[in-house]
């Protein structure tokens, strides 16, 4: 598998998708700093909700194959400014709709959708890293 970065808002579900990613059990925690696990980065949510640390997450994207956006559908607001991917340059940036195990509403999920490709994400896949909905066609997708 490619090494992938996450990127989304604090409690958006970054570390318990990593874990799932990796065939691990899922475990819901605060990452303090850039996490290296497997194949898998994740970065703190406040990497994407203070504009200053956007630079962090670019340097890190250098060493990724992959770029992940991730946005709940549960609670409230996304924090990609528009364009957000373009920073990555030629890297793949995909969108992943967390939480879609919880989702209040379908409308709740459409909404992370538009949240992700107004942050320009080319595809996006709902997902759930609890119950491991969705998880087979992202992997399939990185996979060469």
């Amino acid at each position: 598998m490619p090494v992938i970065m996450l990127i989304g808002a604090v409690g958006c579900g970054k570390s318990t998708f990593c874990r799932a990613i990796e065939g691990l059990v899922p475990l819901e925690k605060k990452t303090q700093a850039i996490e290296v696990l497997g194949n898998a980065i994740d970065t703190p949510g406040e990497y994407l909700e203070n504009p200053r640390l956007h630079r962090a997450l670019a340097a890190t994207a250098a060493q990724v194959d992959v770029v992940l956006l991730m946005q709940s559908c549960v609670g409230n607001g996304g924090h990609f400014p528009p364009g957000f991917a373009w920073m990555f340059g030629e890297k793949p940036v995909y969108g992943v709709i967390s939480k879609t195990d919880i989702a209040y509403t379908k409308e709740d999920i459409e909404k992370a959708e538009a949240t992700l490709r107004f942050a320009g994400a080319s595809k996006i896949f709902p997902v759930s890293a609890q119950t491991g909905q969705g998880l087979n066609l992202l992997q399939e997708e990185l996979l060469p």
